[in-house]
């Protein structure tokens, strides 16, 4: 088995944990909020995943890579010129 394989394989456990974790905390967070004692505040369904998905990195539109380019350019001293 190659590593490319081995992480693709880890990576498709990961997934299926974590699709069973978030069914399992649904169901155990609709039993907390609809219960007789429930909390005042509704409990999230993804508190009680021990996996929990991963959040994006940045909430803003994504970067383009003109922008990223440009901006490294104008570190360099030599290149400062041309680009503004």
């Amino acid at each position: 088995m190659t590593p490319r394989q081995l992480f693709a394989l880890k990576r498709r456990k990961l997934y299926d944990m974590q699709r069973e974790e978030l069914m399992m905390s649904r169901l155990t967070a609709a039993v907390c909020n609809s219960g007789f004692a429930r909390p005042k505040e509704p409990v999230e369904d993804t508190r009680f995943m021990l996996h929990p998905f991963h959040a994006p990195k940045s909430s803003g539109p994504p970067e383009l890579l003109g922008d990223t380019f440009v901006r490294m350019l104008r570190k360099v001293p030599w290149a400062r010129e041309a680009v503004n």
